[in-house]
């Protein structure tokens, strides 16, 4: 819903203008994407890595290791998402990158992998504190 949000703002209020030639800005997405992947199957191993810890040991009690896992499985497809919409992107001729719902769909994909990253990036955290 953020993604959305932000999305809107950017689009309406902020006059958001695509680069005349996005070639770089897909690059450069592209590869954000691929960070945010590595780092998404990285700290999964190393939740599950975590799992006879007494930490994990309670949040599985509680019930909180299946909301977890969602969490990781929805940032990572979305990162994924992004690498692709970059990469599709990166291929688009001319105006059909800049103009029409293209950008619409990149900063809605981008904005939502970097919001699940960032909700990610705070459950780890949260993890450190217990620890």
């Amino acid at each position: 819903m953020a993604a959305l949000v932000w999305t809107i703002a950017w689009w309406k209020f902020l006059e958001a203008k695509f680069p005349a030639d996005p070639s770089g800005l897909f690059a450069a997405s592209g590869t954000a994407a691929a960070v945010l992947v590595g780092f998404l199957a990285t700290a999964n191993a190393i939740v599950l890595g975590l799992s006879n810890t007494d930490l994990f040991v309670r949040l599985r009690n509680a019930g909180y290791v299946v909301l977890i896992h969602s969490y990781f499985f929805e940032a990572t497809i979305a990162s994924i998402s992004f690498l692709v919409v970059a990469m599709v992107g990166f291929f688009l001729n001319g105006a059909s990158a800049t103009e029409g719902a293209f950008p619409l769909i990149w900063m809605i994909s981008g904005s939502l992998a970097l919001f699940l990253f960032a909700r990610i990036a705070r459950v780890l955290f949260n993890f450190l504190k217990q620890a």
